[in-house]
């Protein structure tokens, strides 16, 4: 009895185990694609609209950078006004004086960056009026120039915003009014 039964459970075993190891394997093969094997293209209308909404969402991003740069010039003055009263009242500006010309003419080259990608957004090449592809690698090329137009004018404007902002924290630190002990 207990051999059968020792016989029962090691039968039972290896049916399990090689039940296991079926639900293992795999039922369906995969190739990777030969040298000579035609590959699907790729150029349906479900890749087609990434692109279309990237040169919009760019497109936006550009005015939107151009009116931040507008705007840098408005600030750039009121902030020349500050300066000025602040050395009537005695105040030694004359390191957030330097970081300013540096904002401004960084924003002047900035600006003129800047432009380059009007000729860009307006000549659309690769797209049509209403924004639908044309001309793919073309569009792609129209794509890269504006993005590298961005980029570029961003890259023009981060230091100097940054030298400007460095400024104004040691100026503040410099000027803060002493803390009174009195309770």
């Amino acid at each position: 009895m207990n051999t059968l039964k020792n016989t029962f459970t090691k039968t039972t075993l290896i049916l399990l185990l090689a039940a296991l190891l079926i639900a293992c394997v795999p039922t369906i093969n995969v190739f990777a694609a030969g040298m000579d094997d035609q590959v699907p293209p790729v150029d349906s209308t479900r890749v087609r609209r990434p692109l279309v909404l990237i040169w919009k969402r760019l497109q936006n991003q550009y005015e939107r950078q151009g009116n931040r740069l507008e705007r840098a010039e408005f600030f750039s003055t009121q902030i020349q006004d500050r300066l000025d009263s602040a050395i009537q009242n005695g105040k030694d500006v004359s390191s957030i004086q330097a970081a300013l010309d540096v904002f401004k003419q960084a924003n002047a080259d900035a600006l003129v960056i800047h432009q380059g990608g009007e000729t860009i957004i307006n000549a659309h090449s690769g797209f049509d009026v209403d924004g639908k592809i044309v001309d793919r690698p073309v569009a792609v090329k129209s794509v890269e120039s504006l993005s590298d137009v961005l980029r570029e004018t961003r890259d023009a404007m981060r230091n100097p915003f940054r030298l400007l902002r460095d400024a104004f924290q040691a100026f503040r630190e410099a000027n803060r009014p002493a803390k009174s002990t009195t309770p």
